[in-house]
């Protein structure tokens, strides 16, 4: 059966709010290994392009609190790619939210398709953050010509001189009660 399946979820609680950015796709949108004639997700950004395929879905999603009983229920409208970007309220009438279950229910009218379960991030007060490009911080990766960066990005991480300097300020803001945020173009 063809379905809709999320591309990427995040769900970050802050302050009063739970921000959520989400994107789905279905299966209308494959990416076709040539030489074996297999469906399969794309494993680099350039075999992501099938992806950019232009479809509008809609979500429910179900916000649980304590016990998994559901304290908040509400439908949204992606946009033209699929893409969503919410904001909903982190405690409903004095009750925190655990969990959110999302499901998918415009692609097959009267049918919730359950997209998954998943746990707010939560930004703990004071907010104390460190954000990271996590390839730079771990290993030294450098290129000087298109071919070094097109090998650089077939080799495993492992292959790379570890900068030692960077892991250790990394762990040390993170021992220091830092919530790190991991970017990466990988």
């Amino acid at each position: 059966m063809k379905r809709p399946y999320l591309v990427n979820f995040t769900a970050v609680d802050s302050n009063d709010q739970i921000s959520i950015k989400a994107a789905i796709t279905d299966s209308r949108t494959p990416i076709i290994e040539k030489r074996k004639g297999k469906k399969s997700r794309a494993a680099s950004p350039i075999q992501s392009i099938g992806l950019i395929y232009s479809d509008e879905y809609r979500i429910k999603i179900e916000a649980m609190g304590e016990g998994h009983k559901v304290i908040y229920k509400r439908e949204f409208d992606s946009d033209r790619f699929g893409v969503f970007d919410i904001k909903i309220p982190n405690s409903i009438m004095g009750e925190k939210i655990k969990s959110l279950q999302v499901y998918e229910v415009s692609y097959c009218p009267g049918l919730d398709i359950l997209l998954g379960t998943f746990l707010p991030y939560l930004i703990k007060e004071p907010k104390k953050i460190i954000i990271s490009d996590f390839d730079k911080t771990l290993v030294d990766t450098r290129y000087s010509t298109l071919w070094e960066l097109y090998q650089s990005l077939r080799r495993p991480i492992h292959h790379f001189p570890v900068v030692q300097k960077s892991l250790d300020l990394f762990f040390n803001y993170t021992e220091s009660q830092y919530q790190p945020f991991i970017l990466s173009a990988s």
